[in-house]
């Protein structure tokens, strides 16, 4: 029972960092980026449908989290004028 609350809180900080680059991504006018969320958006909800039939654990669910908002923040979030997938 403890994993199923944790990967519940998994998902749901995940689905909170996907609506929030959205905004800032539309905000920002990078219509680009809104499309490649929608597809990590896609990505998760077969995530979501497979994940036991797959056998994904608690530690294998939040690192594509982790790894999903390192992705969103580097297409969004800009040091200067340079985005921070360009920062090394």
């Amino acid at each position: 029972m403890k994993d199923l609350t944790e990967i519940k809180l998994t998902l749901y900080f995940t689905i909170a960092y996907l609506a929030i680059f959205t905004a800032l991504a539309i905000l920002k006018g990078n219509y680009e980026f809104v499309y490649y969320i929608f597809i990590m958006a896609s990505l998760l909800v077969l995530t979501v449908y497979y994940y036991k039939k797959i056998h994904l654990t608690l530690l294998m669910l939040t690192g594509l989290s982790l790894l999903g908002i390192m992705h969103v923040m580097g297409g969004v979030v800009s040091i200067g004028a340079t985005q921070l997938y360009y920062v090394y």
